[in-house]
């Protein structure tokens, strides 16, 4: 596809690889954790820690020591696997919220879990947030798909000691529609969402 593009004109060759990989956002979209067209700003790109790659305007220059284990393989064009992604953008969130949005989106969306992204966690030496990390992850393992789903489990259902539910209970609605409600307490059937 990049051949084609490149060899009709579609697409223009600005800089040389480098061993670059895109990264943060621009791999959320790629990978599908953030819908298409919803990044603004630049491309985000990360390269290898030793090579010396002068930024350009409209590129956000990233350097790593682990950035050929972290690219995806086979990958066009390539990018970070979804777990090292996931993790770049807990890295640079601003808020508690921020980072469990990025963890529980990439689960909701089944673009890893767990284990995926507990394994990437030990391949890092520095990695802020790391129990708020573990917390959240089995939160989503749990059920837990977003930041509201979280914030209801810790903030009102454990804290006023509620009933254990069960969690992303798949159901067909009228017409056939599927999807899954976020909690359904069996003795409570007018108490589910």
């Amino acid at each position: 596809m990049i051949k084609f593009r490149l060899r009709s004109g579609r697409w223009e060759s600005i800089h040389r690889g480098a061993g670059a990989a895109i990264s943060y956002e621009t791999a959320a979209e790629l990978h599908g954790l953030i819908d298409k067209g919803k990044v603004i700003g630049p491309v985000h790109v990360t390269v290898p820690h030793e090579r010396r790659v002068t930024a350009v305007e409209g590129v956000s220059l990233h350097r790593s020591d682990r950035s050929l284990e972290a690219m995806q393989g086979h990958a066009y064009p390539p990018r970070t696997r979804i777990e090292e992604t996931v993790l770049d953008l807990t890295q640079t969130a601003k808020t508690f919220d921020d980072i469990c949005g990025w963890v529980t989106r990439a689960f909701a969306r089944d673009l890893t879990d767990g284990t995926r992204l507990r394994e990437a966690m030990k391949a890092r030496k520095k990695l802020r947030w790391r129990a708020d990390l573990h917390e959240l992850i089995v939160a989503a393992d749990g059920g837990d798909h977003s930041v509201l789903e979280f914030r209801y489990h810790s903030d009102v259902e454990r804290a006023h000691g509620l009933p254990e539910p069960r969690r992303q209970v798949p159901f067909t609605g009228p017409g056939a529609r599927r999807g899954r409600r976020d909690r359904v307490y069996g003795d409570y059937p007018w108490w589910s969402s």
